[in-house]
């Protein structure tokens, strides 16, 4: 704690107190943790500083603004790190203790403990002290305190890119499922007083569905002004006819049957009619008069059939229904379209009357939530915010839940919106569709771990079929968005079973656990995965309605089948069909796969524009998940173009949003990457180890087995540079847990490496013959090149040098076409060394010259090669001199950085007798002796060298 946090926050207990007690915590101050009856839990520095300004000043507003403030004083950080810092502050308090701190939408947060705060007195200095300062609190009724309470609720509960084909499809599949919730759950009911039993209520339109339009639209007016009040009142829980039919025994409904028509004895007068068909003798509500009445009974009628459902309700106020006649009749079509979750048909249809009624606040909340399925955000704010402006008045309990689905359509606010449903959940906790709503709004948010405690909890084996199977649709794309694909498709397997027992109307969730089957077994086993999921997932989407989307699962089975398929004709269908539909966030996702297939192709800087561009979109709309995901793409081309300084960029990019699973396994790995390049192998392993590792006492979700197993090859890769050949050999037991190829081949190529170390030539070139059994023949691009990089290393430090050449110069052209600066330099490195071992001094040289030209940075791993190279080269030309200095300078640089590989290769080009800075013979002896990498040595690279060129360097060095 510095002092000047103390001045900025003055807190309420002693200067030398130690422990607080609040309700039936400690809190101790000394060695910044929470004593809870049931163990102990430190806190990091900012959630420490946090929990100390709350225990500070209870149950006074902490504005988000000033929080930024006083936690993260001069420091640019996202909002959802104060999000994030409150989830976890708590989970450390406990999940009976979590509602203390309650938060007040849009503002701030309230901490509001059970007992005052309380100095330990048995614990504190008390010598010249007058005493504890009664706490800071600001009284219940006054200013904007009482408003904040009066407005709130309370505080919510707390593929591996060597396969890019796959992240791909999983991309397209989390598009077509990652909003399914908002379109069911948006319709949910409202909060509810906890003591009150929910009422569910069934609004079912009857009559001849072939009839004509202009018989049936005054019903479907009703069935949506009806159900849109029902669906915001505490009491009542409105079903759909799929629910209906899935849950009528769980969910015993009143059943309201809605039908509307011509009066047979007066044609030009038009019928509304509810008819109530339980326990109530078949009694019905009608209302008749002239088509231009009709919005006028519509609007009586659904206040008469609310007071007989609900009598309660009798007098409750609401916004009045401001259509005409010609308006209601387009307004009837957009129903329909609404009800089959047809986005963009929906939106075309609303648009159409918004512009002829402008006045009619549902028709702008619908289209606002459409065009947020869509993508189409910044519309979706506006008819929000017009919405919320003439949807007045409503009742004081509903301003909570339209709140939420305000904050809900927008990408840049899903962690507030995940908040706000957090809070309905806790008041009112039989409401699981609230919970479920914040679970899916944090997967979409990117806080997938926290997404999954909420969904793994018993309560949701007790609910109803119809909230099971969203919830199990969450589930599947929580899992896979983490890039567990094992789980998640373990998950679609039993959603689609749900799917497929709960009957009609859940045709469209039946299609994307299908097609997230199909995605997972693509990425898990290319070779033996069933794609005829994909046909199966396209039919149910047709059956749905859904065609977009069956086109897309189709052209998915065919990439799948072929992804070097360029000119499929299916692709250009689609990018039209969704580019007219204004499907944006289908838009993404086509982009990027135009981007991947330019990339199969080997057009790689049309595969890098298509990214851009999808990626600029991405940012326009302010969805952080696309965002992140083309991101990491870009993030790997940096790296390959050799643009270090833009990796850093994007690096820090990635860091400011929250980062789960898969993805920031990935980050992680590019960032240790960086950090080896510089030579930094320790500072690579402990960004490994802080990343990936999580706290004891927060969510304990597992990383998924195949980002676990990549990691592990990375940490055995980084110990192995160390020089640490034990732990690194232990390390490669956990890479090879996975029998991923990628995994495989990688963990393959790392054993190689160590057992080359080890000084084991004969083992090393065994196993890169099995490695060349291993590779996909068909594998083509970036993934193929580096292993070919990696393997001619590995040939040329075995004295393989014709294989290594030959491996060499297959790689050139394609990464100077793709403009892989990075990979070109290598590769020229690498041939520098074999000419050098040959003795080819004027070749070496030439490509020594070339690697140094064509290096975009001056990075560790680069520079300790070409040194070598020019070492060798300088004393085959007989520069004795320059060898002596070259190798001075290197020397001490890899002793500065530790690099135990590099300083044993350069001692073996010392003579017995050479000193070197404080490195002497017995410092040579000792290291070898306790690394035991008797094959770090460049034997291989002086091999032609004439002893007598060695030996020149003892001649000439100043220290011997």
């Amino acid at each position: 704690m510095t002092a000047s946090t103390h001045q900025a926050n003055p807190r309420p207990w002693t200067e030398h107190a130690q422990r607080l007690r609040v309700g039936d915590l400690w809190i101790d101050l000394l060695h910044r943790r929470i004593e809870r009856p049931d163990g102990q839990i430190e806190l990091p520095n900012r959630m420490f500083e946090l929990l100390l300004l709350f225990l500070a000043e209870p149950n006074a507003l902490h504005t988000r603004a000033r929080l930024f403030e006083r936690i993260w004083p001069g420091v640019v950080v996202e909002d959802s790190n104060l999000s994030q810092s409150v989830w976890m502050l708590r989970k450390a308090l406990g999940p009976e203790r979590k509602h203390w701190i309650r938060t007040v939408a849009r503002n701030g947060y309230v901490f509001e403990p059970p007992t005052p705060v309380e100095e330990d007195a048995r614990t504190s200095m008390q010598a010249n002290d007058p005493g504890p300062i009664p706490p800071a609190s600001v009284a219940p009724g006054s200013g904007q305190q009482a408003e904040a309470r009066k407005a709130t609720v309370r505080a919510m509960p707390s593929g591996d890119r060597a396969h890019r084909s796959g992240h791909l499809l999983l991309a397209a599949v989390l598009v077509a499922a990652l909003g399914l919730g908002l379109a069911v759950l948006h319709r949910l009911a409202a909060p509810r007083p906890a003591s009150t039993a929910p009422v569910a209520i069934a609004l079912i339109e009857v009559g001849d569905r072939a009839a004509a339009s202009d018989t049936r639209w005054p019903a479907k007016l009703l069935h949506a002004w009806l159900g849109w009040k029902l669906t915001h009142l505490p009491e009542a829980v409105l079903l759909t006819e799929a629910q209906l039919a899935a849950d009528a025994a769980t969910l015993p409904p009143t059943i309201v049957l809605i039908s509307s028509g011509h009066s047979p004895a007066a044609p030009d007068e038009i019928f509304v009619r509810a008819s109530f068909g339980q326990g109530t003798d078949g009694e019905q509500i009608e209302m008749r008069g002239t088509a231009s009445q009709v919005p006028a009974l519509v609007d009586a009628l659904s206040q008469q059939v609310l007071a007989r459902l609900l009598p309660s309700r009798a007098k409750t106020a609401w916004p009045e229904l401001d259509i005409d006649a010609d308006a209601a009749r387009s307004f009837g079509d957009a129903h329909d379209a609404l009800k089959a979750r047809d986005w963009s048909s929906a939106t075309g249809l609303l648009q159409d009357v918004v512009r002829q009624a402008p006045r009619f606040g549902l028709a702008r909340l619908d289209l606002a939530v459409a065009q947020g399925h869509l993508g189409q955000n910044a519309g979706a704010r506006e008819q929000m915010a017009t919405a919320r402006e003439l949807l007045v008045p409503v009742p004081d309990d509903a301003e909570p839940l339209l709140d939420a689905l305000a904050l809900s359509i927008d990408p840049r606010q899903f962690i507030e919106a995940a908040e706000a449903y957090g809070s309905l959940a806790q008041i009112y906790p039989q409401r699981t569709g609230f919970a479920l709503e914040q679970a899916r709004l944090l997967v979409q948010a990117g806080q997938v771990e926290q997404a999954l405690e909420i969904l793994s909890q018993p309560v949701w084996d007790r609910q109803p079929t119809g909230l099971r199977i969203t919830r199990q649709l969450t589930l599947t794309q929580a899992n896979m968005m983490l890039g567990d694909y094992e789980r998640g498709r373990a998950e679609a397997i039993i959603t689609e079973r749900m799917t497929q027992a709960a009957g009609p109307g859940w045709t469209l969730e039946r299609a994307r656990a299908l097609l997230m089957m199909a995605t997972a077994g693509n990425i898990l086993d290319r070779e033996s995965a069933d794609l005829s999921l994909y046909e199966q997932a396209a039919e149910q989407f047709e059956l749905a309605g859904d065609n977009i989307r069956a086109t897309l699962a189709r052209y998915q089975a065919r990439w799948a089948r072929d992804p070097h398929d360029v000119e499929n004709p299916l692709l250009d269908s689609l990018l039209a069909e969704t580019h007219a539909g204004g499907h944006h966030n289908l838009e993404i996702t086509l982009l990027r796969q135009v981007a991947f297939s330019h990339y199969n192709a080997g057009r790689h800087e049309q595969y890098r524009q298509r990214l851009e561009q999808a990626l600029a979109t991405a940012m326009t709309s302010g969805d952080r998940y696309r965002q992140n995901q083309l991101d990491l793409d870009l993030l790997n081309e940096d790296l390959l173009l050799g643009d270090f300084p833009g990796a850093g960029h994007r690096m820090q990019r990635l860091r400011s949003g929250p980062l789960q699973g898969d993805a920031a396994a990935w980050v992680a790995q590019f960032d240790a990457y960086l950090q080896q390049l510089h030579g930094d192998t320790g500072a690579a392993l402990a960004t490994l180890d802080r990343d990936m590792q999580h706290p004891k006492q927060d969510t304990a979700v597992e990383l998924p087995p195949l980002s676990a197993a990549r990691l592990a090859c990375v940490r055995a890769g980084l110990l192995l540079a160390q020089g640490q050949l034990a732990p690194a050999r232990t390390e490669l037991g956990r890479c090879n847990g996975h029998d991923h190829p990628s995994i495989r081949q990688y963990a393959e190529l790392i054993a190689a490496s160590a057992d080359l170390l080890a000084g084991n030539r004969a083992a090393t070139l065994d196993r890169l013959q099995v490695l060349d059994a291993m590779i996909d023949a068909d594998l083509d691009g970036p993934d193929r090149w580096m292993l070919s990089l990696w393997q001619a290393d590995l040939l040329t430090r075995s004295g393989e040098l014709e294989q290594a050449r030959r491996l060499y110069e297959e790689v050139l052209p394609p990464v100077r076409k793709a403009d892989y600066g990075w990979l070109a330099t290598l590769t020229l490195a690498g041939l520098a060394e074999v000419a050098a071992a040959r003795g080819d001094w004027k070749e070496s040289r030439r490509h020594l010259d070339a690697a140094r030209l064509s290096a975009t940075a001056d990075v560790w791993l680069l520079t300790r090669r070409l040194e070598q190279v020019a070492i060798v080269l300088a004393l085959a030309a007989g520069d004795h001199q320059q060898a002596l200095e070259r190798l001075a300078s290197i020397h001490a640089e890899a002793h500065r950085l530790g690099d135990t590989v590099t300083l044993l290769e350069l001692h073996s080009l010392m003579p017995p007798d050479m000193q070197s800075g404080d490195c002497n013979r017995a410092t040579r002896v000792a290291i070898l002796a306790e690394t035991g990498l008797r094959g770090a040595d460049l034997d291989w690279l002086t091999a032609t060298l004439q002893a007598t060129k060695r030996a020149a360097l003892t001649q000439h060095s100043p220290l011997r």
